[in-house]
């Protein structure tokens, strides 16, 4: 019995994209970074605090790991402990090691609301 055209054509579209998902570890482990020091990317901490205009004190969180979405593998939460609300408004800031990629304000995924916050020296 011959499987029809569509059929035939099925079979191999699918091992190709079994193939693609497959991992490859060794670059996977080349592609870990460390996280930022927080004591080398104090700098950069405090142009974003700037430029958000936070008002002072400002409070940062430990580096976190980005999920799995995210372009960039680190972040430093950041935010105002001026007052309870503006606590809840919390900008992530993306590093790569201790090189700074971009900020923005931060979203439910990257998980800001839930961490433990200090003094931004």
């Amino acid at each position: 019995m011959r499987l029809p055209i569509s059929s035939r054509c099925l079979v191999p579209a699918a091992c190709l994209m079994l193939a693609a998902c497959s991992t490859d570890i060794e670059n996977l482990a080349a592609t870990y970074t460390e996280p930022p020091d927080p004591a080398k990317v104090l700098a950069s901490l405090k142009d974003v605090a700037t430029s958000a205009k936070l008002k002072e004190p400002v409070e940062m969180s430990a580096p976190i790991k980005a999920p799995a979405s995210s372009a960039m593998p680190w972040i430093i939460c950041l935010r105002s402990g001026a007052t309870e609300a503006s606590r809840r408004l919390t900008y992530s800031v993306f590093y790569s090691s201790n090189q700074y990629k971009s900020s923005r304000l931060s979203v439910i995924i990257e998980g800001c609301d839930g961490q433990s916050y200090s003094p931004l020296q």
